[in-house]
């Protein structure tokens, strides 16, 4: 919406809004398996649906012929921030900044990972050890183990070591173990940079997929007045319907993408 001068001002002084899901669409099945774990559904709904509280609010100025006319404007930095802390306070166990090499998810402070993640921390740790011992062992496993395991953010690997039973020092060479998978493996992504970006994820993904079966792919985005308000050229609930759309043979995960906005 075009604002005058005044109504700039004003919109500047504000810092505050109400986040709120208001587009959703399903692909490969995903409506399926979200209403097989409806708490699943109402803790990412629960995170989304919320009060922003310190976000920054601009104005950018137009210049035209026929008059100039500012547009209101929001940084996708302090939103992306807020949305993640909303992540932090869920009851689920997500990790944050997740990657996937050789099997195994690594969650860190460091970005470049999906923004979210929900995994089976047994299985996982499981597919480590077999990683570092197991029939295609690296050769320095031993040292990748302890590395590991000894970081301060690892608290709930070692505790599955314990559950498990898994001991360096009592190990079988060669062998891979089995462990069930007792919780569904979840990929996320809050996504508000350049519209480029979708095709970017998607290779993620299918790069996951690759070595391991992924129960649900939770793609954010904004729509509406949000989608107007972070800039132009950026991902948009519409654009990645579209690219989704064009995708959904090569993909085979369930999808819930959301679209939100603000009021």
């Amino acid at each position: 919406m075009k604002m005058d001068v005044t109504s700039a001002k004003l919109w500047e002084t504000k810092n505050s809004c109400d986040l709120f899901i208001a587009e959703q669409e399903y692909f490969r099945h995903g409506d399926s398996f979200l209403g097989n774990f409806i708490n699943i559904r109402k803790e990412i709904e629960k995170c989304l649906n919320i009060r922003l509280t310190n976000q920054n609010l601009y104005s950018e100025l137009k210049i035209r012929k026929n008059g100039n006319y500012y547009n209101r404007r929001m940084k996708s930095s302090s939103l992306n921030k807020e949305i993640k802390e909303s992540f932090k306070m869920s009851s689920l166990n997500l990790k944050f900044e997740v990657t996937f090499e050789e099997g195994v998810f690594y969650d860190s402070p460091q970005t470049g990972g999906f923004d979210f993640a929900l995994f089976d921390t047994e299985y996982n740790v499981t597919n480590f050890w077999n990683f570092c011992f197991g029939r295609r062992a690296v050769f320095n496993g031993d040292s990748m183990w302890q590395a590991e395991l000894n970081r301060i953010d690892r608290r709930d690997w070692v505790k599955s070591t314990i559950n498990l039973g898994l001991d360096p020092l009592n190990k079988l060479n060669g062998i891979d173990l089995i462990q069930n998978k007792c919780e569904p493996t979840i990929i996320g992504e809050v996504q508000f940079g350049n519209w480029g970006l979708v095709y970017r994820d998607i290779l993620k993904a299918i790069k996951i997929e690759k070595e391991e079966d992924i129960d649900l792919l939770i793609y954010i985005t904004a729509t509406g007045n949000l989608a107007d308000y972070i800039s132009d050229g950026t991902v948009n609930y519409s654009k990645t319907k579209g690219i989704f759309e064009e995708f959904k043979n090569v993909l085979n995960m369930p999808i819930w993408l959301i679209g939100i906005d603000v009021s």
